[in-house]
C-alpha cells in the first residue's frame, strides 16, 4: 500500500463506521439520538458534573458544537445544568433519570457495535490496532517543526 493511500483508507473507515453506527442507533430504537449525542451521554456519565468546556476538550470539538448538542439533550430531558455552588457562573452538566436510562441503552449499543467492528480479530490484534491508531493520532497531532 502506498503512503498516499493510508489517509484515504482512514477516511473510508471513518465513513463506514459512521454509517454502521447510524444504522445501529436506528435499529436499537435510539433514532431520536445522533451518535454524537450518544457519545456525549456516555462522556457525561463517565465525568459527572463536567462543564461544556470539559466536554469540548474531551470530545475534541468546538464549544459551539457542544453547546448545540447539549441544548438538544436538554430539550429531550436527558441532561440538566446545575449551578456550581462555589462559582454561580459555572454550570455543571448532569444526566436526568431519563438520561441515565438512555445512557444504559447507548452503552449497550456501543458494546454491541464494538463487537461488530472487531469481529474476527484476536485480542492481540485488537490491542495492536488500538496501539497503531493511537500512534497515527499522535503523529497527526505532532507539529511539523518538531
Amino acid at each position: 500500500m502506498t503512503p498516499q493511500r493510508t489517509p484515504l483508507l482512514l477516511r473510508e473507515t471513518s465513513k463506514a463506521m459512521r454509517a454502521a453506527l447510524d444504522e445501529e442507533f436506528q435499529k436499537s430504537g435510539l433514532d431520536d439520538l445522533r451518535p454524537q449525542d450518544g457519545h456525549l451521554l456516555h462522556c457525561i456519565d463517565l465525568n459527572p458534573g463536567c462543564t461544556s468546556v470539559d466536554l469540548a476538550q474531551l470530545q475534541c470539538v468546538s464549544k459551539s458544537n457542544i453547546s448545540f448538542s447539549l441544548n438538544l439533550l436538554v430539550e429531550k430531558g436527558l441532561i440538566e445544568f446545575v449551578c456550581n455552588e462555589e462559582d454561580r457562573r459555572e454550570k455543571r452538566i448532569v444526566l436526568t433519570e431519563k438520561g441515565l436510562q438512555r445512557q444504559e441503552a447507548v452503552g449497550a449499543l456501543f458494546t454491541r457495535f464494538e463487537k461488530r467492528i472487531m469481529d474476527g480479530f484476536s485480542k492481540e490484534e485488537e490491542e495492536s490496532l488500538r496501539n497503531y491508531l493511537q500512534r497515527i493520532i499522535n503523529n497527526a497531532e505532532r507539529r511539523n517543526d518538531e
